[in-house]
């Protein structure tokens, strides 16, 4: 079984890291790159938007949903500062509501 590799435009990166960063910390911005005119086509920013909403409903299950999220975090944290395509295990690949 291959899995596909994604890889995102250096430039799209460099260009909307900052806006990623703070869209998986505070996972409510996860709408940002749909209202954004500027940032509307930025596959990077939409997938990182994608794990966000799936953060922010992890977030409501009380008790697990904040240990899983903390870890969540983690790996999408170190996911954007390498400019990759590192999502959430199991379900984060599983996940594009937004498109």
């Amino acid at each position: 079984m291959s899995e596909e590799i994604k890889v995102f435009d250096q430039a799209d990166v460099e260009a909307n890291k900052t806006l990623a960063i703070l869209m998986v910390i505070f996972n409510i911005l996860f709408f940002l790159p749909l209202v954004m005119e500027d940032k509307k086509d930025s596959a990077y920013l939409k997938f990182y938007a994608n794990q966000a909403l799936f953060m922010l409903l992890v977030n409501l299950i009380p008790g697990l949903g904040q240990t899983v999220a903390l870890i969540c975090l983690i790996i999408l944290l170190i996911g954007i500062f390498n400019g990759s395509h590192m999502a959430i295990p199991v379900v984060g690949d599983k996940i594009n509501i937004i498109k």
